[in-house]
């Protein structure tokens, strides 16, 4: 059993070191629709992390205002950002339109960042 756990976890790693930089390069092809990219991004494995995040800049993403992640997402020093989690659920209540949601996906989608902690 031992053996076998071993094999598989070798066949994992060598599986990383392809489907990881694929992932990454296919969610940042601006020639691909944001839909389909998206589809692959909400799935893919290893996306970043960052310690120390923050929104993008409001008029990357279509918005006039500065996004306040404090007063805009209820998002608490030190509480982590889940990129896919919170896009959904913006895709669900409405929060912005879906052309700004899909210029938040795309930001993201460009940086392969799955998620960040808010510091301010």
């Amino acid at each position: 059993m031992k053996e076998k756990l071993l094999q598989q976890i070798k066949d994992l790693e060598e599986i990383k070191k392809t489907l990881e930089p694929n992932c990454r390069q296919f969610c940042a092809d601006e020639s691909i629709p944001v839909k389909d990219r998206w589809e692959v991004f909400e799935k893919a494995p290893y996306k970043k992390h960052l310690c120390y995040g923050g929104p993008p800049n409001a008029k990357d993403v279509g918005l006039d205002n500065e996004i306040s992640p404090y007063d805009d997402w209820y998002l608490d020093r030190h509480q982590t950002f889940d990129v896919v989690e919170r896009i959904s659920g913006w895709e669900v209540d409405g929060s912005y339109s879906p052309d700004v949601i899909d210029k938040f996906k795309n930001h993201y989608m460009l940086q392969y960042l799955g998620s960040w902690e808010y510091d301010w």
